[in-house]
């Protein structure tokens, strides 16, 4: 394994299994003979996983891959970065000459917690690719279409919309200068047109966390993001979405409360309203 190809994978299993609880990267590291500790001071779990890993060996980072579900076993090639276990993953649906729009798309929703795929952004060349998209849409917890003209005419969005929706998963569309069809054209569509991606990221995140189906998975991802925030905007910009939630589960409740007592991002002095907030927040869902 050369020098980029360790440094992405490095990056790519941090990112990967910081969605997880404690416990259970630290039982994915050990078993994999990585390195672990019990005085871990930096904050979130990213940065804790990739200081553990830096150092391991290309072996031991291939067996954490294929443990973490990035890699499949005994392969040495990565075949996508979602995995069913990881947070909210949304597949973008888009034609090719749009994907500038999509990959903005992706960023914008980034700032959720949320994991998303553009296949001409996340493919590599050496990826097989069909295999890759297979495996987005296999695991994805929603799809979103993107349709700009000429959209029903491809070969491959219609195929991608049937797959998801016969695994019985939303499939959400964005009017971009072509209407619904079909099946998706039973449900109402986002008007895409004059919006920027992040404005319609905002959008459609606030539906999906008042839908039912993407409601509970989607608050946990927003929580596990709040829990990881590295910075005091990224916190304050995360506390302003948790507080959206008129109620939570027992879940999302701990991931919060570990968040005020483990991330100086959320308690710490400088915060200034984001502890508050964040008590808040956990005793109006305690009364409901």
């Amino acid at each position: 394994m050369n020098i980029p190809e360790r440094i992405k994978l490095i990056k790519q299993i941090s990112e990967e299994l910081s969605s997880e609880d404690w416990n259970y990267i630290d039982l994915v590291l050990e078993s994999c003979g990585a390195n672990t500790t019990d005085e871990w001071e930096g904050g979130n779990r990213k940065s804790y996983i990739m200081s553990m890993i830096k150092t391991a060996t290309d072996a031991t980072l291939t067996t954490i891959a294929e443990a973490a579900g990035l890699q499949e076993s005994n392969t040495q090639e990565a075949v996508g970065h979602l995995s069913v276990n990881s947070r909210f993953n949304i597949f973008i649906s888009h034609l090719s000459s749009q994907q500038k729009f999509a990959a903005d798309l992706q960023n914008g929703f980034k700032k959720f917690g949320i994991s998303s795929f553009v296949a001409h952004n996340d493919v590599e060349p050496t990826t097989e690719w069909q295999d890759a998209i297979e495996k987005s849409l296999r695991t994805c917890d929603v799809l979103v279409a993107l349709l700009h003209p000429g959209f029903h005419e491809s070969k491959w969005t219609d195929q991608e919309i049937g797959f998801v929706m016969g695994r019985n998963r939303p499939a959400f569309t964005v009017s971009l200068g072509e209407a619904p069809y079909g099946f998706i054209g039973r449900f109402q569509a986002f008007n895409g047109r004059g919006k920027d991606a992040s404005a319609l990221a905002n959008e459609i995140f606030d539906r999906l966390l008042n839908h039912k189906e993407t409601a509970p998975r989607l608050s946990i991802s927003l929580a596990r993001a709040f829990e990881d925030s590295g910075s005091y905007a990224r916190s304050v910009e995360l506390i302003e979405q948790l507080e959206k939630l008129n109620s939570a589960s027992v879940e999302v409740q701990s991931i919060v409360e570990s968040a005020l007592t483990g991330n100086s991002q959320v308690y710490g002095e400088r915060i200034h309203s984001v502890p508050g907030r964040t008590k808040a927040l956990l005793d109006s869902w305690k009364r409901n």
